[in-house]
């Protein structure tokens, strides 16, 4: 064992006790009816913090299980068709709606010109075709 440095001594258990008590407010018990108190409160702490142990346990089990669930499910085929379809449907709502709103402006009976009509015509023919035939990727217009 290594020396020690100046100026520390040995303490014995008890003095350790004592310095321990001495900084941190803490006495000993005066009589028996007070260490019994403290005593039970000690097993009361003890069943309580054992409680606590339990609780995160089964929190801990509960949350790898759900883990590994989660690992394990794997999006079926049809809920991917059906969202997909759904998404289709929306957007060629939205096509329609954004569609009619234009038409009112660029119809000749409304004061529009024939190459405007033609040309929205060509472009809600286009969104409807790009969404219906499945290309969702690339350039609309090429």
């Amino acid at each position: 064992m290594g020396r020690r440095p100046l100026g520390k001594v040995a303490m014995t258990g008890a003095e350790r006790v004592r310095r321990y008590r001495l900084k941190h407010g803490l006495r000993a018990p005066r009589n028996e009816d007070e260490a019994g108190k403290l005593k039970t409160r000690i097993r009361e702490l003890q069943r309580e913090l054992a409680y606590y142990r339990k609780q995160h346990q089964q929190r801990a089990a509960y949350q790898a299980q759900a883990k590994k669930l989660h690992q394990q499910a794997k999006p079926s085929i049809a809920s991917d068709e059906i969202a997909l379809n759904l998404i289709d449907e929306i957007a060629l709502k939205m096509i329609d709606a954004g569609y009619r709103k234009l038409a009112e402006k660029a119809h000749p009976d409304k004061g529009g010109s024939h190459d405007d009509m033609l040309q929205l015509n060509r472009v809600r023919g286009l969104l409807r075709s790009w969404i219906i035939d499945g290309a969702r990727i690339g350039p609309l217009f090429r």
